[in-house]
């Protein structure tokens, strides 16, 4: 633990408490798969999971490669903006869909309009929460 400089010393309890916040933090996160809310599917891994696209509300992931989903023919690329303005990305994307249900779970990123830093051609962004979508799994 750093010391402060011109600091008093902490009560032993809450200097405890630091040290085991310190020791939370540094651990890495808990592996998890991400699944088909509706059959279980596994859908993408943990390490394939780039960034929560919008934080604070329903979320919508962002991954670089996630295997048990497809494309309908009929379905025609739609312009959107993915991220949350400011910072985001105006792309063409396509629904995806569950291999195994049919359930819809988000699109696939097909063609980038300007330079974003996260943001990239062929990732997915898939949607979890609000009855749709995959679901994150622990392993217990």
């Amino acid at each position: 633990m750093a010391e402060m400089p011109n600091s008093d010393p902490l009560p032993p309890a809450t200097a405890h408490m630091l040290q085991a916040l310190e020791a939370f933090l540094d651990t890495p996160p808990l592996p998890c798969v991400f699944r088909c809310i509706f059959c279980h599917t596994l859908i993408a891994l943990g390490h394939n999971f780039i960034q929560d696209l919008y934080p604070f509300s329903t979320a919508q992931l962002l991954f670089d490669y996630v295997n048990g989903v497809n494309f309908r023919e009929g379905d025609y690329p739609m312009l959107s903006y993915v991220g949350e303005a400011p910072a985001g990305s105006q792309v063409d994307e396509v629904s995806i869909y569950c291999i195994s249900c049919g359930s819809w779970l988000g699109w696939r990123i097909i063609r980038q309009y300007a330079y974003h830093p996260v943001i990239r051609e062929g990732q997915f962004v898939l949607t979890c929460g609000g009855g749709a979508g995959i679901v994150a799994v622990y392993p217990m």
